[in-house]
């Protein structure tokens, strides 16, 4: 069994194209904000195994020295990326006023892009995409405040129930809110509500939970089998790219109520099998050096293809494809300036706040390097 996931690592890049490609407006992939729910479920994951392999080497969770890495890895290049997309949108649009870029780097800074979007769901932002930033970094403050409590009063047993129990609210509040008064208003506002859009980050805890467990034999070998992977990765790229399970052909009550747990539901086992079985075909394939290469990057690559999209749009006449790679190939560009100018110069400070190298619990417990750890934990989605 191989010692390093980066599976997890390259799982990133396809699951950035088809955002890009969404926001784009290339038709075959109308579904490619469903890959949201993976960039959601794959931090849950993530930023679980590396609290609980904390706690496995410590017997404690240090809450500062977590918020303090998460600042250090995800508010520079945040500032960096804002104030760069200020300028150069008050140069290529002059007529917009500067209270209006204002506004949007103030949700963007502070992480409450979410919860403007869930008020003004139809406001079309610049900096609109942050809204996912916002809801991890709200997972980040809440969450490892909750499994300590949970490990300290039941241990992992316990964790888990609460893991599966929010999960299990998330979704639950995504069904029924729509039912309520109003309903035509409040369907686009759930897409984005902290409360409703948890399940995904509670869904990639509950996986960690489980995997730092003894993993049953059965469970494992569901996990493990390449069949599971590939029909976890069957239904995602379906979701993104036949037009029945998109926007413009289905109710927008199937695309969020129901989709959005679909579409976790295949992320969880696709994860676990990634997990498990590092050597499988598809672990191979996703561990394709330039896949995590662009994995290794994906946080600044997120952070800047929405408002570069939107430069190239004020500036020429792109066709929906030309638009596509051209602004696949300048975010990840970009993305390699700031890793250069901002995120390694900070990269010491962070070693030595680091509590561990982090794991990914598994059968044999295979460990993920340090750069996979970087990439990994950078945000989502």
């Amino acid at each position: 069994m191989a010692s390093y996931v980066t599976a997890l690592e390259g799982v990133r890049a396809p699951a950035l194209c088809f955002v890009i490609a969404i926001h784009a407006g290339l038709k075959p992939f109308g579904g490619g904000l469903y890959s949201v729910d993976m960039f959601f479920v794959l931090s849950g994951l993530l930023i679980t195994s590396v609290l609980i392999r904390e706690h496995e080497l410590r017997g404690s969770i240090s809450l500062p020295r977590f918020w303090a890495r998460r600042v250090l890895r995800l508010m520079p290049v945040l500032i960096v990326a804002v104030v760069a997309f200020a300028a150069a949108a008050t140069v290529l649009s002059p007529g917009r006023s500067a209270r209006s870029y204002a506004h949007e780097a103030l949700y963007a800074l502070t992480y409450s892009m979410n919860v403007h979007q869930a008020h003004h769901p139809e406001q079309q932002l610049a900096l609109g995409h942050t809204w996912t930033l916002a809801m991890e970094e709200q997972f980040y403050l809440v969450w490892p405040v909750v499994l300590v409590l949970a490990l300290r009063w039941g241990g992992r047993r316990l964790a888990m129930t609460v893991a599966a129990v929010l999960a299990v609210a998330s979704f639950t509040l995504l069904q029924l809110v729509p039912f309520g008064l109003r309903a035509h208003a409040v369907l686009p506002s759930v897409y984005f509500r902290p409360d409703t859009r948890a399940g995904g980050l509670m869904a990639g805890c509950l996986i960690a939970l489980v995997l730092a467990a003894e993993v049953p034999p059965r469970l494992r070998g569901v996990l493990a089998a390449p069949a599971t992977g590939l029909f976890a990765s069957a239904v995602i790229v379906a979701m993104v790219t036949v037009p029945d399970f998109q926007h413009h052909r289905v109710p927008m009550h199937a695309e969020v109520c129901l989709g959005v747990p679909l579409a976790t539901i295949a992320s969880m086992a696709l994860m676990g099998h990634l997990a498990v079985a590092p050597t499988s075909r598809l672990s191979r394939a996703l561990s394709w050096r330039p896949l995590t290469r662009v994995g290794l990057v994906s946080y600044s690559i997120y952070l800047v293809h929405l408002p570069l999209m939107l430069l190239l749009e004020r500036a020429t006449t792109f066709a929906p494809l030309a638009l596509f790679l051209t602004t696949l190939l300048g975010s990840i560009a970009l993305a390699y300036v700031l890793r250069f100018t901002v995120e390694l110069p900070l990269l010491p400070l962070q070693r030595r706040l680091s509590a561990t190298t982090a794991k990914v619990p598994g059968p044999a417990a295979p460990t993920l390097r340090r750069s996979s750890l970087r990439a990994a934990l950078g945000g989502a989605l």
